[in-house]
């Protein structure tokens, strides 16, 4: 026996309501009032946790919501709501330590030659200080001693002395030299000794020469090895040359 059900399913299906087209029902409206959607957008500003900028500090809005962010660009700083208070945000953190020395640079090049500087002022001029006279004087000596003993003197157009001496037996020489200012004691007398031991054993003898107030050379010849400790020989002044300059 044969069955229909499957033609009838069919055309239950096919057989449903009308197109939209032929609807005469009205569809509903999509305006949005405009105070509406400003006070949304205000609500989602202040839920929002995104940052907000603001111009100057009196733009600041309330503190009421938590970990608020603002940006205030006159003030050039981050606040942060907490507590019912905006909090200025430290970016700066707290100071690190010295790092590492670097490595040595290469060494640069030479900079460029300075220029010359300027010619700097004449000193003044020195004080003349020539020799003015010169006093020389000589004895060869005899007896306990033998040999030759010089003197010489100059003195300065400063009132300056510059003495020398010395003393030799034909074999050896020994010389001293001495320089005094005015200031000086021994530029009275143009003192001077130096050491050379010419009698008995070596027991550092030694000359000392002077001009004494006769204007005389007195040299003494010092040593514990000859009689009475001393030698004194003298050149008289008519004796010595003295030269004028």
């Amino acid at each position: 026996m044969k069955t229909f059900t499957p033609i009838i399913l069919c055309l239950v299906i096919s057989c449903g309501e009308a197109p939209n087209a032929a609807s005469n029902e009205t569809p509903a409206s999509t305006d949005v009032d405009p105070d509406q959607e400003k006070q949304a957008s205000e609500d989602n500003a202040k839920n929002s946790n995104d940052a907000l900028f603001i111009q100057a500090g009196t733009e600041i809005p309330a503190c009421d919501v938590e970990s608020k962010l603002i940006y205030v660009q006159v003030e050039k700083t981050f606040k942060v709501c907490a507590a019912g208070a905006w909090n200025n945000v430290d970016l700066k953190g707290d100071q690190g330590g010295v790092g590492a020395a670097g490595e040595k640079g290469d060494v640069g090049n030479a900079g460029s030659a300075g220029a010359t500087g300027a010619t700097g002022a004449a000193g003044t001029n020195g004080t003349d200080n020539h020799v003015v006279w010169s006093m020389s004087c000589s004895k060869v000596i005899s007896g306990t001693l033998t040999g030759l003993i010089k003197y010489q003197v100059d003195q300065l157009a400063s009132g300056d002395l510059f003495v020398y001496g010395s003393a030799a037996n034909g074999q050896l020489e020994s010389s001293g030299s001495q320089f005094y200012s005015t200031k000086q004691n021994g530029s009275l007398t143009g003192y001077m000794s130096f050491v050379f031991d010419m009698a008995g054993t070596y027991n550092v003898g030694y000359w000392s020469m002077e001009i004494n107030s006769d204007g005389n050379l007195k040299a003494i010849y010092h040593d514990s090895d000859v009689a009475g400790g001393a030698l004194t020989y003298v050149v008289q002044s008519p004796d010595c040359t003295k030269m004028e300059f």
